[in-house]
């Protein structure tokens, strides 16, 4: 027994110094590793930085739009068949005798030449319409009407030199007078001839032309 306890206490003290050697061990690691490390910080380095490539970008520049004046209309006016005469005839009489006559102003620059070597020719025709009170079958009137055409070949006077009235018939008279509104109307169309002039020697003159209308009938 007395064996047995004394191993027992010589293990438990061989334990004792084993683990006081450890602990002396431990202490000295401890010691030499901070006497090592000391002043030393640790390097700390930065996550290292990957490049992200993106394929197929298409970069866009917005250039500053310029302002685009509006497109101005292209109007095509129809041209009357008839040439429009600024002047306005007024009759305001019952009727007319033949001799009288009518002018544009700035008529009669000029002389008349009564024999050109060339006369005025037609190049342009206006109709003179019938008023409604004359479209009958009993009668017509035939008026002449004499226009002076200048050297552009317009008509720049014009007055009534005769005047017919037609029957049915075939009988015909030369009358007087003429109502008003056929004399309005037969120099109204006749302001919108147009002519080439008459010539003298190759050179445009001034001349008279007489020509007909016919209302009724």
């Amino acid at each position: 027994m007395q064996w047995q306890n004394s191993y027992k206490k010589n293990q438990i003290t061989y334990q004792n110094r084993v683990m006081a050697a450890l602990i002396v061990v431990l202490v000295i690691v401890t010691l030499v590793f901070r006497f090592l490390n000391f002043g030393f910080e640790p390097e700390i380095k930065p996550a290292p930085v990957q490049d992200i490539t993106i394929d197929n970008v298409m970069i866009t520049e917005f250039a500053s739009a310029q302002p685009v004046a509006p497109q101005r209309p292209i109007i095509n006016p129809e041209m009357p068949a008839d040439e429009v005469i600024d002047d306005e005839i007024i009759l305001d009489i019952d009727g007319l005798l033949f001799e009288s006559k009518i002018e544009l102003p700035g008529s009669g620059a000029g002389e008349i030449v009564r024999n050109p070597d060339r006369p005025p020719r037609v190049r342009r025709i206006v109709e003179a319409v019938t008023p409604p009170e004359f479209r009958v079958d009993e009668y017509r009137y035939i008026v002449f009407v004499t226009m002076t055409v200048n050297e552009d070949g317009r008509v720049d006077e014009a007055f009534i030199s005769e005047v017919l009235r037609e029957f049915a018939d075939g009988r015909s008279e030369k009358i007087e007078t003429a109502p008003a509104s056929i004399v309005s109307e037969s120099l109204r169309a006749a302001y919108g001839w147009v002519f080439s002039p008459a010539e003298v020697n190759d050179s445009p003159v001034r001349s008279n032309s007489t020509h007909r209308f016919v209302f009724g009938g």
